[in-house]
């Protein structure tokens, strides 16, 4: 179940994609930007497993954001699970976001992957996501989560 869900996901990440670069775009010149900051993403995660359906968790997350068009990369430090990643984005549509996700463990072996949907709530400041992914390591199995992404930062340059 678990790689199907994965080859689902994937495919609607591809299919969007395409989708986008497929419509007729005005040639525009190519932007960039790179901005500094915090992100707090409180969530509801579930391991379809155990007696409590959810568990909630609240990581913040501190790193530099590198931004050109539709694209962004955002190495992080993630504060409450002492962990270090990386967030790969596109914005396929203004509703619609795609994301990629990995998290390391700085001291276990441990770590997470994940899919992820977002949406805006309040302009791109408040985006709300589902994730569907997994765990490695020592506690491995799959996850989804539900929840919000605030971002609390400032733009460094645009060029």
């Amino acid at each position: 179940m678990k790689k199907s869900l994965l080859i689902i996901f994937i495919s609607m990440f591809t299919l969007v994609m395409g989708a986008h670069s497929l419509q007729a775009q005005e040639d525009n010149e190519s932007v960039k930007e790179l901005h500094l900051g915090f992100t707090f993403g409180p969530h509801a995660l579930t391991t379809f497993q155990g007696e409590q359906p959810f568990t909630i968790g609240t990581p913040l997350y501190l790193g530099p954001t590198f931004i050109k068009d539709a694209w962004g990369l955002s190495p992080f430090y993630n504060f409450g699970g002492n962990s270090a990643g990386m967030f790969l984005t596109y914005q396929a549509i203004d509703e619609l976001g795609l994301y990629l996700v990995w998290d390391q463990s700085v001291n276990s072996k441990n770590g997470i992957y994940g899919l992820g949907l977002t949406t805006p709530l309040y302009k791109s400041y408040v985006v709300g996501f589902v994730e569907f992914g997994g765990y490695y390591g020592d506690a491995k199995g799959p996850e989804l989560l539900t929840g919000l992404y605030l971002t609390f930062g400032k733009r460094v340059k645009k060029w």
